[in-house]
């Protein structure tokens, strides 16, 4: 019982410790910028003047040099944060990390947010931007998954690569000021449904309500959603534009001729799409890691010429070619590695079938398809002794 007694007081005392030495907790993160830990509500605050410096000063450290003591790491403590009145500039992945920060408090003095500024800050569900910022770096808010929507001021001029990749946003408003929007701005928004540029933008524009980001200039689709419906005056579907993004399905117009490099990357719930003619070439990765993807169909007489891995780690399951063509793709590059190579001609198509009424369902290697639990895959199926391709 002592000996019980005597741990107890330990950690009674330890705890108490702990909270006297986290209560003190206090650096400087700039040449004129401090920062204070407060544990009563576990918030962080800078105060000063002028610019931070870079780098997180708290993720993936602990405030603790014996790390046989440390409790946590700071990462794992800040819940808010509060930046003065004073500071201009947030320095390069100056929050980086803080994953349960769920508020960040800006002051109106704020110029200048650096890159990867709240990289990695998932649990942030509130933070307002001030309309003194004129700049926000690449990536300054890469895995804000807890952000569903957020304004940029007037002054902010360029979206930078990646800026708001992996985010939680639902919606996005690109205003008329916005001058540049870099790759893979949206990379990853799984969430973002509606995407809207402002009329009289003089670079970009959102063209019959498509839901999309159009660079006017070259009709190339840089940014789409879950909703986005590819308008029939866009001629390129850009680097990244639907990279990460969940979208089931796509029509793409016979106006595309080029499909750019990572433009369907990773869309793994994308399920079946057809290629128009219109396609001249198609991108290193343009339809890589698209895992649930089945179904191709292209209407090229000749073989499309492709790189190795346009595919990489996509399933190639049923491609669908013009009548008389099948010989010329099962000899072609990357073409041939598809399981089934078969025309239209003679195919029902039946991209809705009451599955669970017909009990005789097979894959064309013979083998009984169950569909009572879940809908057909895209793909091709002998139905009641028919062939029907499934979209």
């Amino acid at each position: 019982m002592k000996t019980l007694h005597k741990l107890e007081t330990l950690l009674v005392l330890f705890s108490l410790g702990l909270m006297t030495a986290w209560a003190n907790a206090e650096g400087k993160c700039g040449d004129n910028v401090s920062w204070k830990y407060r544990t009563s509500d576990k918030t962080l605050v800078l105060s000063g003047t002028g610019a931070t410096s870079s780098g997180s000063q708290w993720s993936g450290t602990s405030y603790w040099a014996d790390p046989l003591l440390a409790p946590t790491r700071w990462s794992d403590s800040i819940e808010y944060v509060i930046v003065e009145n004073g500071i201009t500039q947030l320095g390069n992945e100056l929050f980086l990390g803080l994953r349960l920060a769920k508020k960040v408090s800006l002051p109106e003095t704020l110029t200048a947010i650096g890159s990867n500024v709240f990289n990695g800050c998932s649990s942030m569900a509130e933070i307002s931007i001030p309309a003194s910022v004129k700049e926000i770096g690449s990536f300054a808010f890469y895995g804000c998954k807890s952000l569903k929507t957020l304004s940029l001021p007037e002054a902010v001029k360029n979206i930078e690569d990646g800026t708001f990749s992996d985010c939680g946003l639902e919606e996005f408003y690109v205003s008329a000021s916005i001058e540049k929007i870099g790759s893979f701005a949206f990379m990853g928004c799984a969430h973002l449904t509606t995407i809207t540029v402002e009329q009289g933008n003089a670079n970009y524009d959102s063209r019959e309500g498509c839901n999309a980001v159009i660079e006017t200039a070259t009709n190339t689709l840089l940014a789409g959603s879950l909703r986005t419906v590819i308008p029939a005056t866009v001629e390129n579907i850009g680097y990244g534009a639907f990279s990460s993004i969940g979208i089931v399905s796509i029509d793409i117009p016979s106006s595309v001729k080029k499909i750019e490099e990572y433009a369907f990357f990773d869309c793994n719930h994308l399920k079946s799409i057809n290629l128009p003619e219109s396609i001249e070439a198609i991108g290193d990765h343009a339809f890589s890691n698209c895992t649930d993807l089945s179904y191709f169909r292209v209407e090229w007489k000749t073989p499309l010429t492709l790189v190795r891995n346009t595919f990489y780690r996509t399933p190639l399951k049923t491609l669908v070619v013009p009548e008389g063509c099948v010989e010329a793709y099962k000899a072609a590059d990357v073409w041939k590695d598809f399981e089934q190579i078969v025309t239209a001609t003679g195919i029902k198509e039946g991209a809705l079938i009451d599955s669970n009424n017909i009990d005789e369902i097979y894959n064309l290697n013979g083998v009984k398809v169950s569909t009572k639990s879940e809908p057909l895959a895209p793909g091709m199926y002998i139905v009641q002794g028919e062939k029907v391709l499934i979209k």
